[in-house]
């Protein structure tokens, strides 16, 4: 049966939702990532560093035996790419929210927690894909990464929540429905400072870590 006008629409749609949450989530990961780097050069405060070199030596972990290798811009490079992947979905379910502002807002911040959790528990298991093709004991074991990934999440929190947080009052204006107030995250002016703020913060960020 062909598709409708209207059913073409709703996949457009769905489809630039999708995107919008996916750079969302790259803008946002790749300033974090930036940033803990930044505070591992840097050497200080010294709390942060400490916490930085936790989070970076846990994830070297699962990588450190992995096909893809314990290099920094490789353990980088996946979490920058699941979050991405992750931020697509929460970007197509976020066009699918009909309610008021203040009501989207706060149900995709809720959403954000399973969605970290999601994302750390893709690196993990990405990072601890072995040299040689998956057995069945390997697929079986996947359940497993899901307590581990939920450890993940209960690390990061105090530096991945606030992020997220933001990342999804910003993708609230961005996926807005039409008909609704353009108020906020939902103004292209707003978007665009936005943008180039993180943009500006990442690569600053970036540069004081390649000094490392």
């Amino acid at each position: 049966m062909a598709r409708t006008e209207s059913e073409d629409q709703r996949a457009a749609t769905f489809g630039q939702d999708a995107l919008r949450g996916a750079v969302v989530a790259l803008l946002w990961s790749s300033a974090v990532l930036a940033f803990l780097g930044a505070v591992r050069a840097a050497g200080h405060p010294a709390i942060l560093v400490d916490y930085a070199d936790l989070v970076f030596g846990y994830a070297h972990a699962f990588f450190e035996d992995g096909v893809l290798g314990a290099r920094p811009y490789v353990i980088a490079g996946t979490s920058i790419g699941a979050a991405t992947f992750v931020g697509a979905a929460l970007g197509t379910l976020a066009g699918r929210i009909r309610a008021r502002v203040w009501i989207r807002c706060i149900l995709l911040i809720v959403l954000s927690v399973p969605g970290l959790w999601m994302l750390i528990y893709v690196v993990f298991v990405l990072g601890s894909v072995q040299p040689t093709s998956w057995s069945r004991n390997d697929v079986s074991a996947l359940p497993g990464f899901a307590g581990i990934a939920l450890l993940g999440l209960v690390m990061i929190a105090p530096v991945a929540v606030l992020p997220a947080a933001l990342g999804m009052i910003m993708l609230e204006g961005w996926t807005r429905p039409a008909g609704t107030r353009v108020t906020g995250m939902a103004r292209s002016e707003v978007r665009g400072w936005t943008i180039r703020v993180l943009v500006l913060a990442t690569a600053a960020f970036a540069a004081v870590a390649s000094h490392r």
